[in-house]
């Protein structure tokens, strides 16, 4: 674990595992964002129209 931190952190391939997890971080993120959120069981959905007074 140790040499492979090491082998990861020397500068060719620091430069391939940043750009991998910066495309990593932002699909992880876009992915999240494209979610829909969920909606609580027992909420009723809104009235259609309200009755103007």
């Amino acid at each position: 674990m140790r040499t492979f931190f090491r082998w990861m952190t020397t500068p060719p391939q620091a430069y391939a595992v940043y750009a991998v997890l910066v495309i990593a971080i932002g699909s992880l993120s876009f992915l999240a964002g494209t979610l829909k959120p969920k909606k609580p069981p027992g909420a009723a959905p809104p009235a259609v129209s309200a009755p103007h007074n």
